[in-house]
């Protein structure tokens, strides 16, 4: 009775042991997991709790649309200003706003983890900027809206595999 009683709690704090020990299914740094939850709560709104008239607001005030900056179109200048950065959030559908959110996975948290939040948050701007100046370099006339973060995550991408090149994890022969 007293060696089941020990063995009892032997493996009790065996259990509990490997409960502290166990890391999450998914070990997402914070940045990462507030860019996704913003992106997932901004295309809840704009596509369930919208109107077609503010979803038009939307795509004409916060999408980045290359006119405004080349004349075609006339813009207040909060649009123009705020635009370059705002169009990253929102998503045309599920899908988009998936294949984005998978790769906000893979490379967010990647970088997240391998330069910080600062430097991810700032590289994330930075090639979101990046996206909408080429955009408009290719494009300068358009008054199609742009939306979604491929941008920014195409430059977390990009800058995935110079780190585990560095790092001898890729390129090898």
């Amino acid at each position: 009775e007293k060696e089941a009683a020990q063995e009892a709690a032997y493996m009790s704090a065996y259990k509990a042991q490997k409960a502290a020990n166990a890391e999450p299914f998914l070990n997402l740094p914070a940045t990462t997991k507030y860019f996704l939850a913003v992106i997932f709560v901004a295309h809840l709104a704009f596509s369930y709790a919208f109107s077609p008239v503010q979803q038009a607001w939307v795509y004409s005030h916060l999408a980045f649309i290359p006119g405004y900056y080349s004349g075609q179109m006339p813009a207040p200048l909060w649009t123009m200003i705020f635009s370059p950065l705002t169009y990253s959030i929102f998503h045309g559908d599920w899908f988009h706003l998936g294949v984005n959110g998978l790769m906000m996975l893979a490379f967010g948290a990647g970088a997240e983890k391998m330069l910080g939040w600062k430097k991810v948050s700032i590289l994330f701007v930075a090639c979101t900027l990046a996206a909408a100046l080429a955009h408009f370099a290719l494009n300068p006339l358009s008054t199609a809206p742009m939306i979604g973060a491929s941008g920014g995550l195409s430059g977390l991408f990009g800058a995935m595999l110079i780190l585990l090149k560095e790092r001898g994890m890729v390129g090898r022969n």
